[in-house]
């Protein structure tokens, strides 16, 4: 995979990160992208989302190749269209789903790069039930296939990226969340207040990131993260160069080594000229 020899990588969330309102990418950050690659910098999407919820203008982004989708669990090239996963097995996900059965929850599970929820419980009276932000209801109804007969579908698959639940009750949320990370076998973010994502041990945004660095032989130094929310931690705290937006919250930029501009800045921009050597 190391045909290219890259001097740097950035890691960028999308949301709150990367992507203006409307999921736009401004003409400012396309163009520094552009220039990274001449630079030799790898710039690499890095988010929650899988790959086909991620916007058009990214997926066909000439100057974008490699990709890091569902909190870490898969790594794509683009160029060759092959993928690194680091799934949850399927005995595994049973637990986490018999578990997630046990609280008043709604869920999505990325699997193959694809999400799917319930159709039962994705509507606006659900969105309203299990704490679903306004912004991620629309999110679930524009990229999420939903699905009747939920629980036998999803029980078939032979490995999954990650789960998302949503949950009606903040005390519920944080002893699921317990229970879940007891196990051993499994990280757990946040990209909202009310929900928690679970993903193999062995993903995670960071871990990929480095696990990109190998694969393309740039010191792990030389990694650059920036993001904004819960759900960016892993790679804050592992990349060479970590960054926090200004619109952050405060545990991201505690464990940034600096904070930078707000996302209407235009991040990439920002990074070529102000943090890349």
């Amino acid at each position: 995979m190391n045909e290219k020899k890259y001097r740097y990588i950035v890691a960028s969330d999308l949301d709150g990160t990367l992507l203006m309102k409307g999921e736009k990418i401004s003409p400012e950050n396309e163009a520094a992208i552009r220039e990274m690659k001449d630079r030799g910098i790898c710039f690499v999407p890095n988010s929650g989302r899988t790959f086909t919820e991620m916007p058009e203008a990214l997926l066909s982004n000439p100057d974008i190749r490699y990709y890091i989708g569902a909190d870490g669990a898969a790594i794509w090239d683009k160029e060759t269209n092959t993928r690194t996963e680091l799934y949850m097995s399927r005995e595994d996900v049973a637990t986490v789903f018999d578990l997630l059965d046990g609280y008043t929850t709604s869920y999505t599970v990325r699997h193959g790069g694809i999400s799917y929820a319930d159709i039962k419980k994705n509507d606006s009276e659900g969105y309203e039930k299990y704490r679903i932000s306004k912004l991620y209801g629309m999110f679930i109804d524009y990229y999420v296939k939903k699905v009747d007969g939920f629980d036998g579908f999803i029980r078939s698959f032979e490995g999954v990226e990650m789960i998302c639940a949503f949950f009606s009750d903040d005390a519920e949320m944080e002893e699921c969340k317990r229970r879940i990370e007891a196990l051993g076998k499994f990280s757990v973010a946040s990209s909202e207040p009310t929900n928690i994502e679970i993903f193999s041990k062995n993903a995670g945004k960071g871990s990929a990131l480095l696990a990109l660095a190998d694969m393309l032989g740039v010191p792990h130094e030389k990694t650059v993260a920036v993001g904004d929310s819960k759900n960016d931690m892993d790679m804050i705290k592992k990349a060479g160069i970590s960054l926090a937006m200004a619109n952050a919250s405060d545990e991201v930029k505690a464990a940034a080594s600096r904070t930078v501009c707000h996302y209407t800045e235009h991040v990439a921009r920002y990074i070529l000229d102000n943090v890349i050597e």
